[in-house]
């Protein structure tokens, strides 16, 4: 992680601001890692620009899908990812996207360390769960939704692989 973070400094710092799409800056740390690592290293990866606007971008890298939360539908949308991760293949593209966000709207980012963790059965909680869990949640402050997700998850299972969740509630 110390290695994606410093690339993308690197690419941040040393590039063009007006190309700062999400686009360039991944593909940018991707030709990075792919010199800097080694041959069996990658990384997953997701970003999101919040624009004032509330225009979202965003890019994934191997990454589990975004979560939308549309408050005025209350429907829960996958935002897709169809790019490897970073550090296998220096050619690969990773375009970025655009949505545009309402007010009350909910962005997730998570890692598979919440969707892999398994009970005494060996049965893993799934991304599906924690989608019903975050539909149930959703209308709820980022605190307790952020807590709320964890202990289910520590409830369900122990710790094996990182575990990251990010929220975001567009204003």
């Amino acid at each position: 992680m110390a290695m994606v973070k410093s690339a993308i400094r690197s690419c941040l710092i040393n590039s063009d601001p007006s190309t700062h799409s999400l686009e360039h800056v991944t593909t940018s740390l991707n030709r990075v890692l792919d010199q800097v690592s080694e041959p069996d290293m990658f990384a997953t990866y997701a970003c999101l620009r919040i624009h004032p606007s509330r225009d979202v971008e965003y890019a994934l890298a191997g990454h589990l899908p975004i979560l939308h939360y549309q408050a005025a539908t209350r429907e829960l949308i996958e935002l897709d990812n169809a790019s490897l991760p970073l550090g296998i293949d220096p050619g690969e593209a990773f375009p970025s996207r655009r949505l545009t966000a309402s007010p009350g709207d909910l962005l997730i980012v998570l890692t598979d360390g919440l969707t892999e963790v398994m009970d005494d059965g060996r049965n893993q909680l799934g991304l599906s769960e924690l989608k019903s869990l975050i539909r149930s949640l959703a209308d709820r402050r980022l605190p307790d939704i952020y807590d709320e997700l964890i202990a289910a998850v520590r409830a369900y299972g122990a710790q094996n692989d990182d575990q990251s969740l990010l929220l975001a509630r567009i204003l």
